[in-house]
C-alpha cells in the first residue's frame, strides 16, 4: 500500500478505535484546550462515542488542529496493518 493510502486508512481506524487519552498526548502541555477538546469529544449521556461522533469532534476542529491531529495519527498510531 502506498503511503498516502495508508495514511486515509489509518485515519479510519483510528476513528473507530482511538486510544484513550490520545488528547493529552496530542496538545501535551495545553490543558485548558486539553480540557475543552475531551469535553467536545465525550458522549454527553457517558455512552459508547461512534465514528460519526468522532467524524463531528474532527470537523469542528480548526484546521491547525485537524492538521495537528492528522501529523500526531500519523506518528503515534498504527492501526494499518
Amino acid at each position: 500500500m502506498r503511503t498516502k493510502e495508508k495514511s486515509i486508512v489509518n485515519f479510519a481506524y483510528f476513528t473507530a478505535n482511538f486510544p484513550p487519552k490520545f488528547i493529552e498526548s496530542c496538545w501535551i502541555g495545553n490543558q485548558l484546550l486539553i480540557d475543552h477538546l475531551n469535553g467536545k469529544l465525550r458522549s454527553s449521556d457517558g455512552q459508547y462515542i461512534s465514528v460519526a461522533d468522532f467524524m463531528k469532534f474532527f470537523f469542528e476542529l480548526s484546521r491547525d488542529h485537524q492538521i495537528k491531529l492528522v501529523n500526531w495519527i500519523e506518528n503515534n498510531y498504527n492501526g494499518v496493518r
